[in-house]
C-alpha cells in the first residue's frame, strides 16, 4: 500500500462528511446528513477492500485511478446536491400549496363571516324597518274609542241577524202548521164529500128501487087491468098479485118478480104492452139520463149517446122508446121489454143490478 493512501481516504471521507455537515442552504436536514455519513463510510470500505489492488499499481496508475475516482465523487456529490434540491423544490411547492390552500380556507371563512355579518344586518335593519312602520301605523290606526264603537256595532249586526233568523224559523214553522191544518181542513171536506156523495148515490138507489117497485105494480096493474075487466082481488102484495094473474092466466114461471110479470105480460095481447106504453107519464121526448148527468160520479167515464134509430129510441130493438135506465151506471137506453132481457148495460156493457124508470122533474 502506497504510504499516505489510507490519509487520503479518510481525508476524502472527511471532506465529504465535512460538505454533506456545512449548511448550504435553510432547508438541509437529518437526512442529508445521514446520507453524507454513509457515504464517506462506504468509501472507506470500498477503499479497505481495494488497498491491495492499489499497492500493486504503479504511481501514474495510481493517479489515474486518483483521478477517476475523484471525478466519480463529483459526480456522485452533484447528483446528490441534484436530488437535494429537487427534494427541497418539492417540499418547497408542497408548502407553498399548503399556505396557498390555507390562504384560500381563511379567505373563504373571511367571506363567509362577512356574508353572516351582512346577513344580520340585513335582518336588523328590515326588523327596525318592520318595527318604524308598525309603530307609525299603530299612529295613523283608529282609535280606542272608534275601536270600541266598531265593536258594539258588529255585535249590534249578529243580534240583528239572529233575530231576523228566528222570526224566519217561527214564520216557516207557522206556515208549516197552517199548511198541515189546511191539509187536514182539505181531507175533512174531502171525507165528508166522498161521504156526502155516498149517502147521496145510497139515496139514488134507494129511490130507484122505490121507483122500480112503483113501476112494477103499475104493470101489474095493467095486466090485471087486460086480464079481466072486473077486479082481481083487490089487495096483497105484489107477489100475492102475481100469483093470482099467473093462476087466472094459468101459466107458471120461474125467475125474479120482474121476469115473472114480463111473463105475464108477454102472454097477454100485445095491445097490453102499448097500452102499457101509453099510460107511461112521458109528455115530451127523453134524453139520456145518468148518474153522472145527475151529479153523481160514478167513477166510470160516460158513453155517449148513440145516433142510430134517434136519441129516444131503445137501442136494442130501435123501435119502443128509451124508457128504462140500467143501475148502477144510470144509462138511459132500452125499453122496458129489451130492459128484462139485457143483464149488461148495452152502452158500457157493466153488470146491470136492476132497471129503473126514471121520474122527470
Amino acid at each position: 500500500m502506497r504510504p499516505g493512501a489510507g490519509q487520503k481516504a479518510l481525508f476524502a471521507a472527511s471532506t465529504h462528511l465535512a460538505d454533506a455537515g456545512r449548511p448550504k442552504s435553510k432547508t438541509r436536514t437529518a437526512n442529508e446528513l445521514q446520507g453524507g455519513f454513509a457515504w464517506g463510510s462506504q468509501r472507506g470500505q470500498r477503499i479497505s477492500t481495494s488497498r491491495t489492488s492499489r499497492e500493486g499499481l504503479s504511481q501514474s496508475g495510481f493517479e489515474e485511478t486518483l483521478r477517476a475516482r475523484e471525478a466519480d465523487r463529483r459526480a456522485a456529490k452533484e447528483a446528490q446536491l441534484a436530488e437535494q434540491r429537487a427534494a427541497a423544490a418539492a417540499r418547497n411547492a408542497a408548502k407553498a400549496e399548503a399556505e396557498r390552500r390555507e390562504k384560500e380556507a381563511a379567505d373563504r371563512r373571511a367571506e363567509e363571516e362577512k356574508a353572516r355579518w351582512r346577513a344580520k344586518a340585513a335582518e336588523a335593519s328590515a326588523a327596525k324597518k318592520a318595527a318604524k312602520q308598525k309603530n307609525n301605523k299603530a299612529k295613523k290606526g283608529p282609535s280606542a274609542f272608534k275601536l270600541e264603537e266598531e265593536r258594539r256595532a258588529r255585535a249590534a249586526a249578529e243580534v240583528r241577524a239572529q233575530e231576523e233568523r228566528a222570526a224566519q224559523l217561527a214564520a216557516e214553522q207557522e206556515s208549516a202548521r197552517r199548511a198541515e191544518r189546511e191539509a187536514a181542513e182539505l181531507a175533512g171536506a174531502a171525507e165528508r164529500a166522498a161521504l156526502r156523495e155516498d149517502a147521496e148515490l145510497a139515496e139514488a138507489l134507494r129511490r130507484s128501487e122505490v121507483d122500480a117497485e112503483e113501476a112494477l105494480a103499475r104493470r101489474v096493474s095493467r095486466c090485471e087491468e087486460a086480464v079481466s075487466s072486473e077486479s082481481t082481488g083487490g089487495g096483497g102484495d105484489l107477489l100475492q098479485r102475481v100469483e093470482r094473474l099467473e093462476a087466472s092466466l094459468g101459466a107458471a114461471t120461474e125467475g125474479s118478480l120482474e121476469e115473472r110479470v114480463g111473463a105475464i105480460e108477454r102472454l097477454i095481447e100485445p095491445e097490453a104492452g102499448e097500452a102499457a106504453e101509453q099510460h107511461l107519464p112521458v109528455t115530451e121526448p127523453l134524453a139520456a139520463v145518468s148518474l153522472a148527468d145527475a151529479g153523481l160520479d160514478t167513477g166510470r167515464p160516460a158513453a155517449p149517446e148513440s145516433t142510430m134509430g134517434g136519441e129516444t129510441t131503445c137501442i136494442v130493438c130501435f123501435a119502443r122508446v128509451k124508457s128504462h135506465a140500467a143501475v148502477p151506471c144510470g144509462h138511459l137506453c132500452a125499453c122496458g121489454p129489451c130492459s128484462e132481457l139485457m143483464r149488461e148495460c148495452p152502452y158500457c156493457r157493466e153488470p146491470v143490478m136492476m132497471w129503473m124508470v126514471p121520474r122527470p122533474v
